[in-house]
């Protein structure tokens, strides 16, 4: 990566607006190592506008997580879009807390997707510092994607919780994508209550993306004659 990022001239490299960065089961990579390699990085593409990377299953320990977002919203200032990826990753609640801390940055922001599936570590408390960060960040952003997944701890509260601090704060949400799936905590009763939230204070949102483990018909009859065909997409897996 060193390497790459060499072979690029610096006029060149002011021209690059996307870029897609690949660590996904990289289990040498540590997370000094990462560091290094997203500070080399974010210093030679500072005008990118979209950033996609992918971390998962990384064997990165869960306090270099922060270090490494802290040091790409430092110097790349006009991030519209970022892409995430720690699927089964070490993302302990106290990690969480901490990760959004660098994303206040990001005051340009329009979309965000961040996939914590697989770090079954997480629990209410960590959803519920996600949903302070909303509330002090973000003004410009309109798409929204967060998966969880496979946690026990993630229950109806840390739902709610997190659906309100999206719909008091994010008013220009367009797109939204809520992944929980085999988060068996969550029940019919939970999932109606924040579909209603979703819909009641989210005027703009045109997309809405939703996928749980498992969805009582009742309350996918209530968001399906609520919301329009062509703007609601409800994955039921069992």
């Amino acid at each position: 990566m060193e390497n790459f990022s060499q072979q690029i001239s610096h006029r060149s490299s002011k021209l690059i607006k996307q870029l897609l960065l690949d660590f996904s089961e990289n289990k040498n990579l540590t997370g000094s190592e990462a560091e290094l390699l997203m500070n080399g990085i974010s210093q030679k593409f500072q005008n990118l506008q979209n950033l996609f990377i992918d971390f998962s299953c990384s064997l990165i320990p869960g306090h270099h997580w922060t270090k490494i977002l802290t040091i790409i919203f430092d110097q790349i200032k006009g991030l519209k879009s970022f892409i995430l990826l720690l699927n089964g990753c070490d993302i302990s609640n106290c990690v969480l807390q901490n990760l959004f801390l660098p994303l206040r940055k990001a005051e340009l922001l329009e979309h965000l997707y961040l996939d914590l599936q697989e770090c079954n570590q997480i629990a209410d408390i960590g959803i519920l510092s996600i949903a302070n960060t909303f509330r002090e960040s973000f003004p410009k952003l309109k798409k929204l994607s967060l998966c969880f997944g496979s946690s026990d701890n993630i229950t109806n509260e840390g739902l709610k919780i997190l659906v309100q601090g999206i719909c008091k704060s994010l008013k220009n949400i367009d797109q939204l994508l809520l992944s929980f799936r085999g988060c068996s905590a969550l029940t019919d009763d939970g999932i109606e209550e924040v579909g209603k939230e979703i819909l009641s204070y989210l005027p703009l949102l045109n997309q809405l993306y939703v996928n749980f483990t498992k969805l009582a018909q009742r309350v996918f009859v209530y968001l399906f004659k609520r919301f329009s065909a062509n703007r609601i997409c409800w994955k039921n897996l069992r």
